[in-house]
């Protein structure tokens, strides 16, 4: 029988690595100020309106209605002239300038069947749509962005109108509905960009900036953004690649970025523009772990009292010295806030359980209480140091796991483990049963591992078929012998990897 307690102790740790690799420099949300700088598509549409004349073939007429002065026998002939759809389109228009919305709402069922041309109809419509706006209907904000996304004459006043009307309300969600496909007017992408990024969705942001390239031509604060988007989704490298056209309220960002790449010279002069004690603590401090200036750094925690960027620091750190952090250090991080207290604790946990304390790390994770997903994630970790301490607690905690855990990697990790502590009492029975299910190459390997013990060969082979590894080959070898298959058996053991 193939040993298995050594192949517990490689997976488990390499589990802990893996979770490690999250841990590297992480972006810090902090408020950014940026606004929409271009003007709004139906902003400049109304300006149009209320300088351009509109034609005096069409509007030369005194009363309310078109065509209400042409009652007479001798103006009959006069009257299509003054009564054409350009006639109904543009009353719609002076009663919009004039804000006579309820006018709008009551003529427009006439006016729109009268109304042929497609320009000029998408056109009336629009002004319908706003007038309901105007009146709080919120029918109109239906039919706005029905207009925009039809794409038609009138799509990019349509557009930067709904996206006005909610950006000005702070109706973030709402202007994210309109997607990312269509090639939007400039107000309107600046808005997606921004609504985004307002609801943490970087990497959305993120993929509206990269959509549209070409739009670093037409908006001023493309640049900005395109920064921003860059830090938040974690690439410090372009984010402070962009840092020549950049403005001074992205000043912590840039330097942020720029000491996440270890640039720390130019990462000074961005620095020396904030104006936020806390923020420059927090920088300063970062540097200092870059430098290994420990005796900075401990200064640098103590003084600093925002909490999230304290949070922030410790991330760091532990990402920067893992797997041998200094633990008084780690011991200075201190939270009143308790979505950030545990995370010491368990930091300290997973660096000794690398360092195969199994005891102490056991201990350090028992100490982790919030948040929800954090304690979960300790229990996990627990359970592999105390596999090696307390094996019956050990799978206590493990079994919490499977019952509790929302994680599909975990819950996989969990139940290969639980059934490995099976395995080695000699319950084949029941580490089978929590095997089924599994797919994972770990918990094939032990399936086929248990199989093999059982003289079941045949099932063996089919458990570990397609697995490239070492051990996956060593159970097909000795299936294959089993059968009397002695070519194949061969086969296998000379494509090992004898330094496996």
């Amino acid at each position: 029988m193939i040993k298995v307690l050594t192949g517990i102790l490689i997976f488990l740790l390499m589990a802990a690595v893996d979770a490690i690799a999250a841990f590297s420099a992480t972006p810090v949300f902090r408020e950014v100020e940026l606004n929409i700088s271009v003007p709004s598509g139906f902003t400049n549409y109304i300006e149009r309106q209320s300088v351009t004349p509109l034609s005096d073939k069409f509007t030369d007429y005194h009363s309310d209605k078109p065509s209400s002065v042409y009652s007479t026998e001798f103006t009959t002939s006069m009257a299509s002239v003054f009564t054409g759809e350009d006639a109904y389109r543009n009353h719609i228009v002076n009663l919009f300038l004039k804000k006579r919305y309820r006018d709008i709402l009551e003529l427009y069922p006439a006016y729109k069947d009268k109304i042929v041309s497609e320009k000029l109809a998408e056109e009336v419509k629009l002004l319908y749509s706003v007038s309901l706006i105007n009146l709080d209907d919120t029918e109109g904000g239906r039919i706005l962005k029905e207009l925009c996304l039809a794409g038609g004459f009138f799509y990019q006043a349509a557009c930067d109108k709904y996206t006005q009307m909610h950006w000005d309300k702070r109706e973030y969600e709402a202007i994210t509905t309109l997607g990312r496909k269509k090639p939007f007017p400039r107000y309107t992408f600046s808005a997606l960009v921004l609504s985004n990024l307002k609801l943490g969705r970087v990497q959305e942001a993120k993929k509206v900036l990269d959509d549209n390239p070409d739009m670093v031509f037409y908006i001023p604060d493309f640049n900005n953004m395109r920064i921003v988007t860059e830090y938040y989704n974690g690439f410090y490298m372009r984010a402070a690649n962009l840092r020549y056209f950049a403005t001074d309220n992205l000043s912590f960002i840039l330097a942020d970025s720029l000491i996440n790449i270890g640039e720390l010279s130019p990462s000074e002069d961005w620095i020396k523009k904030l104006n936020n004690t806390e923020e420059v603590i927090y920088l300063n401090s970062k540097t200092a772990v870059n430098t290994k200036n420990w005796k900075k750094l401990r200064d640098g925690i103590k003084q600093l009292k925002d909490e999230q960027l304290l949070h922030s620091l410790l991330q760091y750190y532990f990402a920067r010295t893992y797997p041998k952090p200094d633990f008084e250090i780690l011991d200075l991080f201190s939270f009143k806030d308790s979505k950030y207290s545990s995370y010491p604790y368990y930091y300290s946990g997973l660096a000794l359980l690398k360092q195969q304390n199994y005891s102490d790390a056991a201990f350090q994770f028992g100490k982790v209480r919030a948040p929800e997903n954090l304690k979960a994630d300790a229990v996990f970790y627990r359970g592999i140091a105390l596999i090696y301490v307390n094996p019956i607690v050990a799978e206590r905690d493990i079994i919490t796991v499977l019952n509790t855990s929302q994680n599909e990697q975990q819950t996989a990790q969990s139940r290969y483990m639980l059934a490995q502590t099976y395995y080695l009492k000699e319950q084949d029975d029941e580490a089978l049963q929590l095997l089924d299910g599994c797919y994972e190459s770990y918990c094939r390997i032990l399936t086929g591992e248990i199989h093999l013990k059982k003289a079941l060969s045949n099932e063996t082979l089919e458990d570990v078929k397609g697995i490239d590894n070492p051990r996956a080959a060593l159970l097909r070898a000795a299936a294959y012998y089993n059968i009397g298959d002695i070519f194949s058996a061969r086969r296998e053991i000379a494509q090992m990897d004898v330094n496996s």
